[in-house]
């Protein structure tokens, strides 16, 4: 009766409870469950002797114990999600510390990279780490009652990676011939430090600074056939170092790719090597001696110098490409020179006609060998004197002067710098007529000094005013070429002056007279003139029969006399009356040159007899009227 009685009672209870929990599901309220987290590696497979990144999965399969389905995140996601993988036990390192990866819905996969070192000489296997979990969760939840449930859970899961037997490679540098401000080669070492062959391998090496660089990339390939187990190979690359870059090690990344005996292509990475450039080869050029002058080939005399560090063979210099100087032969072959060696070299060039007469910077081109195999080239600047060749062009005196023929008389020296030939010396124009503009000089030495004349005539209505004369000097080198200088020079012009000057002796006539009128004739020029031509006009009263004479030369300063007979009208009142003379006469040029007309000052005076002479008239007016009325008188008687 007992028994029956209890089962009654939990029968009763249980019907109630279901009741119950039917009724809170009807309502969608009460749910609970649980997520659960699993971690996979989908590529476990690590590289011995690097740092991998190994990358894990965090998958939510979560479970719904009881709800309805539309509560079911509530109780299946996880909350604060932290990861931490543990290498106990392990040869390898965990690099990464514990990981928050946040929230992880019901059917999620996160990923979390990993990084994970190993070792290199790593036995080949499958090594298992542990992977702990830490998260959150709703458990179970009644917002009827206003009841919720959190738990917070630590799991650990396991993981397995493979070391797998596979061709590893290393990288070592072993030496380099390359030098700063050229090329050179850096030779490494590939070694197979895996346990299995490789063939088809490409190691490439790329520079990390821009200093450095393979030809014109920054990146260069080279391949092997195959390398065994243990094997190593030397590869070489061509690099170059700029001009004034630092002497230190240079760091080149590395990679390398393969295939292993499966026919499958890998590829390792992040390798390096190392290289330290040598010091740049040090050529020092001097420059000796140069006669080099513009327009002209000439020698370029100096010196070489090798400054190391390292010994060169079959130096050669020449004018750099672009070089303002044209070779004239080929490169001049120096020969080897061992470190503080020095050795003298001599270029042949030609100075174009555009050069300026300065010193000028150039370019020479050092071309080299080092250990015998790899040819260079340094171009370093270089001071060097152009000159041109120079004359002194001076006046040493003028003659010339307005209305006359003179001369202008100058030197010329060579300034050189060298013997000069076929110098002629030609004028410019100015305000005069040259009998000839140039002079022939002939040939100069260095430094000897030769005179020039010119024969010129200054037109009357010109200026008596200094002139400037550009004076161009024409001369041939000796390469046979024809140059040509101009200097300019001053030259004074004076003042018009009569060539003859005439003066009359005692020019003084009596009104009704006549007589001769005497002439000094002077000629005022520095040389002797000829024919000297005079022709006298005059007007009433006075008047000449013969109007023209002639002085058959004079020297300079000398005087002569000649005369022109001259008649004055009686009837001339006293006074001063002009005679113009015109006056021609030849140079020592033989041409005819004209003075301005002279006008001389006549003087008429009164007769002195003449009062007697009217009182002479009066008297016998006088007698002829008193006879006159005596014949009247008697008449009429």
């Amino acid at each position: 009766m007992h028994s029956r009685t209890v089962l009654a009672v939990v029968a009763l209870v249980v019907v109630g409870l279901l009741a119950g929990v039917t009724v809170v599901g009807a309502q969608g309220q009460y749910v609970s469950g649980e997520p659960e987290l699993s971690v996979f590696a989908p590529d476990p497979a690590l590289i011995p002797g690097e740092t991998n990144s190994l990358e894990l999965q965090v998958a939510n399969d979560g479970t719904q114990r009881w709800g309805p389905a539309a509560q079911r995140d509530q109780v299946t996601t996880a909350r604060s999600v932290q990861l931490e993988v543990r290498d106990g036990g392990t040869p390898f390192a965990v690099e990464t510390e514990r990981q928050s990866i946040g929230s992880l819905p019901d059917g999620d996969v996160r990923s979390i990279p990993v990084a994970v070192r190993v070792p290199a000489d790593v036995e080949p296997g499958t090594y298992s780490l542990d992977v702990r979990l830490r998260y959150s969760h709703v458990a179970q939840s009644d917002p009827g009652s206003g009841v919720v449930q959190e738990r917070t859970r630590r799991v650990t899961r396991t993981i397995d990676v493979k070391v797998e037997e596979r061709p590893r490679f290393q990288l070592h540098g072993i030496e380099s011939d390359a030098q700063i401000g050229g090329a050179g080669s850096v030779a490494v070492e590939v070694e197979n430090t895996g346990e299995e062959p490789a063939r088809d391998i490409a190691v490439g090496l790329e520079s990390t600074s821009p200093n450095v660089g393979f030809g014109e990339a920054q990146r260069d390939t080279a391949r092997i056939e195959r390398l065994d187990p243990g094997e190593a190979t030397i590869v070489e690359y061509d690099v170059a170092v700029r001009d004034g870059t630092a002497v230190r090690n240079y760091t080149l990344d590395g990679t390398v790719e393969f295939t292993d005996p499966d026919g499958i292509r890998g590829i390792e990475d992040g390798l390096s090597v190392g290289f330290s450039p040598l010091d740049a080869q040090g050529l020092d050029i001097g420059i000796q001696r140069s006669t080099l002058r513009v327009g002209e080939v000439g020698t370029i005399a100096g010196t070489v110098q090798n400054d190391g560090p390292l010994p060169v063979e079959d130096v050669s210099i020449a004018p750099a490409d672009g070089s303002l100087l044209e070779a004239q032969s080929g490169p001049y072959a120096v020969g080897d020179l061992d470190v503080d060696e020095s050795a003298t070299f001599r270029l042949r060039v030609a100075v174009p006609e555009t050069a300026d007469a300065v010193p000028q910077r150039i370019d020479l081109a050092t071309s080299y060998r080092t250990d015998g195999e790899r040819d260079r080239m340094t171009t370093d600047p270089v001071s060097v004197q152009i000159d041109e060749q120079e004359f002194d062009v001076a006046l040493e005196e003028s003659t010339l002067r307005v209305g006359e023929t003179g001369e202008i008389v100058g030197t010329i020296n060579n300034d050189g710098p060298v013997a000069v030939d076929g110098v002629t010396v030609t004028l410019g124009d100015g305000e005069f007529e040259p009998r000839s503009r140039t002079y022939a000089v002939g040939s100069l030495e260095p430094g000897e000094t030769a005179d020039f004349r010119f024969r010129a005539t200054v037109p009357a209505g010109t200026d008596a005013t200094p002139q400037r004369i550009d004076v161009t000097t024409t001369y041939r080198t000796a390469a046979g070429h024809d140059r040509a200088v101009t200097d300019p020079i001053r030259v004074p012009v004076a003042e018009r002056r009569d060539a003859v000057a005439v003066t009359a002796v005692d020019p003084t006539f009596v009104a009704g007279g006549d007589g001769t009128l005497a002439l000094e004739v002077t000629n005022q020029r520095d040389v002797e003139i000829r024919d000297v031509r005079l022709r006298l006009s005059v007007e009433d009263p006075l008047e000449s029969d013969f109007t023209t004479t002639i002085v058959p030369s004079l020297a300079p300063g000398e005087t002569d006399r000649v005369a022109f007979d001259l008649e004055v009208d009686s009837d001339a009142p006293p006074s001063q009356y002009p005679a113009v003379l015109d006056v021609e006469y030849l140079d020592p040029d033989d041409e005819t040159q004209t003075v301005r007309p002279l006008t001389l000052s006549v003087s008429v005076t009164e007769d002195p007899d003449e009062p007697f002479l009217a009182i002479e008239i009066l008297a016998f007016i006088a007698v002829m009227i008193l006879v006159v009325a005596a014949f009247v008188w008697l008449y009429r008687r």
